[in-house]
């Protein structure tokens, strides 16, 4: 019974705290009431973008599949009346007298009719942004959750006559340089990657994620054969409140990674002034405060849409912070040995792919990726730009997976 513009207005605000809780069934449930009933309402638009980016998103997609994750512990079987007290087997138990094996942290996942499902909804949006004008037609953001969710259902081709067609459709995106910006930047990325000649100058950084043969030992001395003759990826001053040479010699960051068949491995390398360091943490808790302290960020977009992400957060304590697109209810299951010196500290963090995705990470597969260190008092760094103390994900790089050199 409220007016449009109130009952739109706070449609839109029970969305925004669905999100913000990560309550995002919800959150898809309400906004897509808003844009069905109030599609005139300058909130639609807003809307329509959450939405977009919600059913592009491998991230998000994954997000909800780790939600429907099934723990089982201790399994016991009640005999059935009337069998002669014989336990009847289950489905795929062949033997009733033999121990069942239940495997803990069993992933149930979407069958691929759903997640065709999940993006084909990302796509279904398109002609309806287009209704919007020109203005949001042609929006980068929005052309970048299409092309994720092309690829996502193995639409390969139409994803880079998609890409190709934006420039062909915008002339002036084609000849911009790079830097002006973040958003062309990105979709000329994903076309220089699958069309390299089309684009002489890469937008991005590139680094390299290099497969490893052997474990690394978790002890953040980072003398293991993994990161032996692995480039480092330099992590530069973007903001300073002093003199930038003396903050970029005095606070150096790397960052290295590797990967094999189960887990991700980064390595992070940073120095200080002698006398700044601070007592280690004595017992680490989910989702730390890092506010005030000298810590660094690694955000990882699997698809490229360079609007949804994991993060991983470390500070010189050695505490830990993560979300998942701003979800700080996402709590995965990830190792991180951490290693103070008076000048300095390291890291070394080892995260299961599983709970990243569901698919097999091979050689040639490219992520958006960045590494960023906040300084208080001091300045903010980074490997790609833009980039700022909070995540700005159209600043990401790329990484790309290696088996060799």
């Amino acid at each position: 019974r409220m007016p449009d513009d109130i009952a739109a207005r706070t449609a839109y605000a029970v969305g925004t705290r669905f999100a913000q809780a990560g309550k995002w069934p919800e959150a898809r449930e309400v906004f897509a009431l808003l844009t069905a009933k109030y599609p005139g309402h300058p909130l639609a638009m807003d809307a329509y973008r959450w939405l977009l980016r919600y059913h592009a998103s491998s991230e998000t997609r994954r997000r909800v599949e780790i939600q429907q994750k099934l723990a089982f512990k201790t399994v016991s079987f009640e005999p059935v009346p009337g069998a002669n007290k014989q336990v009847v087997p289950a489905g795929g138990t062949s033997n009733p007298s033999a121990n069942l094996a239940v495997q803990e942290d069993v992933y149930r996942l979407y069958s691929p009719e759903m997640i065709f499902k999940w993006h084909q909804a990302c796509l279904d949006f398109q002609p309806k942004l287009t209704a919007f004008g020109p203005v949001y037609a042609r929006d980068p953001s929005a052309w970048l959750n299409f092309l994720a969710a092309r690829r996502q259902l193995g639409q390969h081709t139409e994803a880079q006559t998609f890409v190709s067609d934006y420039f062909k459709n915008n002339p002036g995106a084609a000849t911009m340089p790079v830097g002006v910006d973040p958003w062309r930047d990105c979709l000329a990325a994903e076309l220089w990657l699958t069309q390299p000649g089309l684009v002489p100058t890469p937008p991005k950084p590139l680094g390299t994620c290099r497969v490893t043969e052997t474990r690394p030992f978790l002890d953040g001395k980072l003398d293991d054969p993994c990161w032996a003759d692995l480039p480092a990826l330099a992590v530069k001053p973007v903001a300073v409140s002093g003199d930038s040479t003396t903050f970029a010699e005095q606070y150096r960051t790397e960052a290295r990674f590797a990967y094999d068949s189960k887990f991700l491995y980064v390595a992070v390398t940073c120095t200080h002034p002698a006398g700044m360091q601070v007592p280690t943490v004595a017992k680490r808790t989910r989702d730390a405060d890092l506010d005030g302290h000298d810590r660094v960020d690694i955000l990882l977009d699997l698809d490229r849409d360079y609007q949804t992400y994991y993060r991983f957060q470390i500070d010189h304590r050695g505490c830990l912070a993560e979300d998942c697109w701003g979800d700080r209810t996402w709590n995965p299951k990830y190792y991180v040995a951490f290693l103070p010196t008076e000048t300095g500290w390291t890291a070394e963090i080892a995260i299961p792919l599983v709970e990243l995705t569901g698919e097999r990470v091979s050689h040639g597969r490219a992520w958006a990726m960045n590494v960023s260190r906040v300084v208080p008092g001091q300045g903010v760094q980074a490997w790609s730009t833009p980039a700022d103390g909070e995540p700005r994900p159209e600043g990401m790089g790329i990484l790309q997976f290696r088996t060799g050199n």
